[in-house]
């Protein structure tokens, strides 16, 4: 009797358990703090590449309630009469973490669609996949930040891509960033943003 009482008692137990788990994450994720950094921005790049050549990319990210931001960009570089164009769009969160400890240090985690295109001579090419990363963000001054990303991505040939770089608020509201990617397409970018807020 014990036994089928304990048995009928798992599934009520189990469901009790998973709740408080469900809403413990949920508060951490709505738990919003103050960010020093902006999340509403624009952005152009000159690019560079070691496989596809040269070319620009834009990207931009705006909050749609505190943590959250639709993220979005696209890239076109040119080689040897190859053009080369991927367009992603996704969703970020981010927290500021040990603000007590080291203002202005949040934590960024992103998940991207994308898609590929390679256009050549005699034909066109083109794939689908996902793109999972985390990252940091770090305010050295009032005006220097710099930042660092790792990220997996299915899209073209799968690769683990490594970035890191800087950026200078030069004027309200803009800043000039340089940072550079380690993977198979190791890239440079160089360029401008806008921040809206």
């Amino acid at each position: 009797m014990k036994k089928l009482f304990a048995l009928l008692l798992l599934p009520s137990m189990f469901t009790t358990g998973f709740a408080a788990a469900e809403s413990q994450v949920e508060e951490f994720l709505n738990q919003t703090k103050p960010n020093i950094f902006s999340y509403d921005y624009i952005e152009s790049n000159f690019v560079a590449q070691n496989n596809m050549g040269v070319g620009f990319n834009l990207n931009g990210s705006y909050d749609i309630k505190p943590n959250f931001a639709l993220i979005g960009g696209l890239q076109y570089t040119t080689k040897d009469d190859i053009d080369y164009t991927t367009i992603s769009a996704g969703a970020a969160y981010h927290r500021q973490i040990a603000a007590q400890d080291i203002p202005g240090l949040d934590l960024v985690a992103h998940a991207e669609l994308q898609q590929a295109f390679a256009d050549t001579p005699s034909n066109d090419l083109s794939d689908f996949g996902i793109k999972l990363g985390a990252g940091i963000r770090y305010h050295v001054d009032s005006k220097l930040e710099t930042f660092g990303d790792f990220s997996v991505t299915t899209t073209g040939n799968s690769a683990i891509i490594i970035s890191g770089g800087a950026r200078y608020t030069f004027a309200e509201n803009l800043s000039a960033q340089a940072g550079y990617a380690f993977s198979d397409n190791n890239t440079l970018n160089i360029g401008i943003r806008y921040q809206f807020k």
